[in-house]
């Protein structure tokens, strides 16, 4: 959660700065990080696993705003903690 509202914060800046909303799609975000280690995950998941799901699977989802999915995967995460909480509590 906290990733996603760092990214969020993110594009809120660069929103100010250039006068003009242009969302940052995760992908972008990862290479302006560390391009070498995003090429290296294509290399793998396409040699290793099959290269649709890099096509339509990753691609796609690198493609999306980097608030929403890593909003979206922390919301997962404290679902599951919820839900070993209550099944611990029994």
């Amino acid at each position: 959660m906290c990733g996603a509202v760092l990214a969020l914060m993110q594009e809120v800046v660069l929103w100010q700065s250039s006068r003009s909303y242009r969302g940052l799609p995760l992908g972008e975000a990862w290479a302006l990080v560390d391009t070498r280690s995003l090429g290296m995950l294509r290399a793998a998941v396409t040699q290793y696993l099959h290269p649709a799901l890099w096509e339509h699977g990753i691609a796609a989802v690198l493609g999306w705003r980097g608030w929403a999915v890593l909003g979206l995967l922390g919301l997962v995460l404290l679902g599951f903690d919820w839900l070993k909480g209550r099944v611990r509590r029994r």
